[in-house]
């Protein structure tokens, strides 16, 4: 007797849970997937001329994804010709995030932080170099600085293994950024 009466609560309770709605007797869902992805297409930020004396500086390359709340950093180091550095790193932001803030935190890191409020990512992942592959065109033109500096202009056409990790997602990708590599310095 006494089995019949537990039988009949558990098949009580189970046949209740789903009024109860879906935080109650499972799991909660996981956080939806982000999916990002760079092609030709994808409008980015290119940022290579800073407040200072000389007409360019490293390049950084902005892709917003304001749906995902991610923002993809082509970062382009140019110390020579024969080694510009390219690295990529993708920034995550926490829920709510809208795409006045995402543009008020990449605004930050570029120029001198006017946004106080500005959101910062929950997580960066630096996409690994064994997944990252680049090709330097150039020199494609010479330029000269205000100051007289002068800077070879190269184009970095990059290419991104797709990879997973945790909720984020980034499809096979490729872009371009340009590089500039100083020439002639500053006169004395």
């Amino acid at each position: 007797m006494t089995i019949r009466i537990i039988a009949a609560a558990t098949a009580t309770a189970t046949a209740l849970l789903p009024m109860l709605g879906p935080a109650v007797g499972r799991a909660a869902d996981p956080p939806p997937a982000r999916v990002v992805q760079i092609t030709a297409d994808t409008a980015g930020r290119e940022v290579n001329r800073y407040y200072s004396p000389q007409a360019h500086g490293p390049t950084r390359k902005f892709h917003v994804f304001p749906e995902q709340r991610v923002v993809v950093v082509v970062n382009v180091n140019p110390a020579s010709a024969d080694a510009i550095d390219t690295t990529v790193v993708v920034h995550l932001f926490a829920a709510g995030t809208d795409a006045d803030a995402l543009e008020k935190w990449v605004n930050n890191q570029h120029s001198d932080a006017l946004f106080a409020d500005a959101p910062q990512p929950q997580r960066s992942i630096t996409v690994a170099r064994e997944r990252l592959h680049t090709k330097v065109a150039g020199p494609l033109e010479r330029e000269v600085g205000d100051g007289g500096d002068e800077y070879d202009r190269y184009r970095v056409d990059f290419t991104i293994d797709g990879f997973t990790d945790g909720d984020l997602t980034v499809k096979p990708s490729q872009g371009s950024a340009a590089a500039f590599v100083r020439t002639k310095d500053l006169p004395r």
